[in-house]
């Protein structure tokens, strides 16, 4: 584009979009200096003298897009590890290369919300800013503030391999340690702070959606479901009396077993009661036997009193 007449440059399409009237106009134009849109050029209106003219025949023109969720630095990422395979100058190079196609693609104004190699797209933003690439206007992260092993993290990798601090930079495992990267990225440049509070679908161990981080009346859930074994009540093992003490017996549920019958729970309320015709406890509903080769244990019941004894035959009682 040719600068003459003060910097002034007159751009003329097929049409223009105006957004404050809400219209596409036919064969308006306009004048620009330097960065700065000066005026609107109605169709037969001429350019200013020794102004510069761009004719752009067949094309439309229309303000500078604006993206407020980008990623400029590194390539597409797919499935495996992320970020291990390309050095950092790698990825700063990668981000030339599409600041440059981005913005040839009409978007003059993007927010990039994070990197993998911490405070890559900083010096991306300040190369386009003093004209050493071509790019737009960016509003940066510097890193990603999330858990070791959450989302945005590397993840997948064996526990004796050993990550560069770029790839760690904005890993926090407390409230304290989220406050000093924070402090670390903003001194880095970023422009803002871009945090990863829950799993993520490229992030391999982690669910995407499950809450990483939390306030401090709640602790964190964690990402995997871990086995539980539920503590039982003393377990015969031997001799009547002998027993081993796991530990105090969980509430019983209406799906838990009775632990000396194998039969399905009574219900915790049901008092013990005795049947006129036997000298063993029983509950409601009964219990039925036990299971063979184990002992029944009686219930921790006073039994009932016996019958008072009477006078035999030919014997008096002493008066």
């Amino acid at each position: 584009m040719e600068d003459r007449g003060g910097g002034l440059v007159a751009v003329r399409g097929a049409r223009l979009v105006d957004v404050e009237a809400g219209r596409v106009v036919e064969g308006q134009g306009l004048l620009v200096s330097g960065e700065r849109i000066e005026a609107l050029l109605d169709p037969d209106q001429p350019p200013p003298e020794g102004a510069g003219v761009v004719d752009l025949p067949g094309h439309t023109l229309l303000p500078g897009l604006i993206d407020c969720h980008t990623h400029l630095i590194g390539e597409l990422q797919g499935s495996g590890i992320s970020a291990i395979d390309r050095s950092a100058a790698q990825e700063a190079l990668s981000g030339v290369k599409t600041a440059k196609a981005i913005v040839l693609a009409g978007f003059t104004t993007v927010r990039d919300v994070g990197t993998f190699r911490a405070l890559v797209d900083v010096a991306l933003r300040d190369a386009i800013r003093d004209g050493t690439v071509t790019g737009p206007r960016m509003a940066v992260a510097g890193a990603y503030v999330t858990v070791p092993g959450g989302g945005r993290s590397v993840t997948g990798l064996a526990h004796d391999v050993e990550l560069p601090p770029d790839l760690r930079f904005g890993e926090a495992s407390s409230p304290e340690e989220v406050r000093r990267r924070v402090r670390a990225i903003l001194y880095g440049a970023a422009d803002f702070i871009k945090v990863i509070a829950t799993g993520a679908v490229l992030a391999p161990g982690t669910r995407p959606g499950a809450p990483e981080l939390s306030g401090p009346s709640s602790p964190p859930r964690s990402r995997r479901r871990l086995p539980t074994a539920p503590m039982g009540p003393p377990t015969p093992t031997g001799p009547r009396g002998s027993s081993t003490r796991p530990g105090p017996a969980p509430a019983r549920s209406s799906t838990a077993r009775c632990w000396t019958t194998r039969r399905p729970a009574c219900s915790p309320n049901a008092a013990p009661t005795w049947s006129p015709t036997s000298t063993t406890a029983t509950t409601s509903p009964p219990r039925g036997p036990p299971r063979a080769g184990r002992p029944r244990r009686w219930p921790r019941t006073r039994p009932p009193p016996r019958p008072s004894a009477t006078a035999s035959p030919g014997r008096s009682r002493p008066g």
